[in-house]
């Protein structure tokens, strides 16, 4: 008897009403399984596609090129294992920062000063790091700190932790700020940004 090759296996009593026929397991699922396992790729696509969507919305400034203030130069030569602290006018970063070899480990948190934490809003935030060259032109620019757009203080996260490899012609870093608070109010969940403060300083 010739075997059946039709869309459908036989069920039990032969008549031919059985399950679905089923791609072998090498094509990279079992019966009933394509479907899921196809949303679950489109899913983390998805996902990806997002995530570098919003690194792409808080891209650093076009800071690369300019020259730093003398004040906003601190040496990588001097860097040492304890708690240092950047004096702002609207915020203060305290961070520890260490170079080893060509790598630098920085973390610490950002305190908003007066002006800025009698707001119960952050409407957006974005601190960066500079590497400095020996003229004192800016030769690297990273992302330090950022609060999400228009997020209750009290959800933003203040600490920092990251590592960066250091340009071979840096010899110095520094920081900049740029961002704004605001009073809550309207219906929304978080609120809708009404009197505010916008800030910056620059590198």
């Amino acid at each position: 008897m010739t075997p059946n090759t039709g869309a459908f296996s036989h069920g039990p009593d032969g008549s031919g009403r059985g399950r679905p026929s089923c791609r072998p397991l090498n094509a990279g699922y079992r019966c009933g399984q394509a479907p899921a396992a196809a949303f679950r790729r489109l899913a983390m696509l998805v996902g990806l596609a997002l995530s570098l969507l919003a690194c792409a919305g808080v891209a650093a400034p076009p800071y690369v090129g300019k020259t730093a203030r003398p004040e906003n130069r601190f040496p990588l030569a001097s860097l040492s294992e304890g708690e240092t602290t950047w004096p702002a006018k609207d915020l203060n970063i305290h961070y520890n920062a260490v170079q080893a070899g060509n790598v630098l480990d920085i973390s610490g948190f950002v305190a908003f000063n007066a002006n800025l934490a009698k707001f119960p809003l952050v409407t957006y935030f974005r601190v960066y790091l500079h590497f400095v060259d020996a003229d004192g032109r800016i030769v690297d620019t990273q992302l330090l700190w950022v609060a999400g757009t228009r997020t209750e203080v009290r959800f933003v996260r203040w600490t920092f932790q990251r590592q960066w490899p250091v340009p071979p012609n840096a010899v110095a870093m520094g920081f900049n700020y740029q961002g704004g608070a605001a009073e809550a109010g309207g219906d929304s969940k978080f609120g809708t940004a009404k009197t505010g403060w916008e800030v910056q300083q620059s590198p």
